[in-house]
């Protein structure tokens, strides 16, 4: 029997990986601990890194694919489900990005080092909310 039998082609592709990733670990294809899928998340950007040096657009979505299913990995090994970490994140980035969006109105030229200063403003004082709703 195919050890990859039962998970669905129609998933996305975050939690495909997840479940691919189970099965193989069940027929012992997997690394005995986190560290060996972070160093394979390592290995996997630096060949993302020589791909986007070279231009190759297959090359590089090949990597970033390679690269996004060993970060899969490393929240296996965490016991983190991806999907909602990311979006977790993505509900981060959309509150600071708010924040940047505003002061953008005002000051519509601003550089990039500026909305990045911008940017660690709003982690900053998202930060010291959290704390305040935690006393």
């Amino acid at each position: 029997e195919d050890p990859l039998y039962g998970v669905s082609h129609s998933a996305p592709a975050l939690m495909r990986a997840q479940q691919i990733g189970q099965k193989a670990a069940k027929v012992g294809f997997d690394w005995p601990d986190i560290n060996g899928a972070l160093a394979k998340v390592d290995e996997e950007r630096q060949e993302l890194r020589e791909a986007l040096e070279l231009g190759d657009p297959d090359a590089i979505e090949h990597e970033l694919g390679d690269l996004l299913l060993a970060l899969s990995s490393v929240a296996r090994h965490a016991d983190v489900d991806p999907e909602l970490a990311l979006t977790r994140a993505l509900r981060r980035f959309r509150g600071r990005f708010r924040s940047v969006g505003q002061n953008l109105r005002e000051q519509p030229d601003a550089d990039l080092a500026t909305m990045e200063r911008w940017w660690q403003q709003a982690k900053t004082k998202r930060v010291e909310q959290d704390r305040g709703q935690d006393a």
